[in-house]
């Protein structure tokens, strides 16, 4: 149970990051449009990254005990599905400026 609730945290925190990029990014010059969401998706890398390395150190010395299943699964599937709402935002993104 705590498992998901640490998940649906970590994507409270995902999401409304990823609603305010997509705001500053539609009315970015559009030289540093495509940079942005190398970084981005650069910075969605680093995110997961962060919090594996946080779950394993708190794993691994005994101060919170998280099961997200074997090899973390439920880390990758939440990866993917962050990656997925980044595509859907970066299509928003690029359609939306296409019509401005």
């Amino acid at each position: 149970m705590k498992e998901t609730i640490a998940l649906v945290v970590l994507y409270l925190i995902f999401f409304p990051l990823s609603l305010l990029y997509r705001k500053k990014v539609i009315y970015m010059e559009q030289k540093w449009v495509f940079t942005s969401i190398l970084i981005y998706l650069i910075f969605i890398w680093g995110y997961f990254w962060l919090i594996l390395k946080t779950h394993q150190y708190l794993r691994n010395n005994a101060i919170v005990k998280f099961d997200f299943g074997h090899t973390e699964i439920s880390l990758v599937l939440f990866t993917v599905v962050c990656y997925v709402t980044a595509v859907v935002i970066i299509i928003n993104i690029l359609y939306r400026r296409s019509r401005i």
